[in-house]
């Protein structure tokens, strides 16, 4: 069996985030982390009609800020405390 031809590329990315208020709410309980530099990209929907939706989103925003950087992606994914069940 001959072994699978591996092609390299290069990616470039641009992003940014955006949240507004919109027509049911008074406030914005939406939260995102934009994080190119680490790779990182989340949404975290505030969930307007609870009262510590936009709390809720705050939090994991912060939570996933203090994860710390792997060395490689390929140390990343072999890493056993992220294979785990919440």
């Amino acid at each position: 069996m001959k072994p699978a031809h591996r092609r390299t590329f290069s990616v470039s990315l641009e992003s940014w985030g955006y949240s507004q208020t919109g027509t049911m709410r008074k406030d914005n309980q939406d939260s995102y982390l934009n994080w190119p530099e680490r790779k990182v990209w989340a949404v975290a929907d505030g969930v307007g009609s609870t009262e510590a939706g936009g709390a809720a989103g705050r939090m994991l925003m912060k939570l996933l800020m203090r994860v710390p950087a792997p060395d490689s992606l390929s140390s990343h994914i072999a890493n056993p405390s992220l294979t785990g069940s919440c």
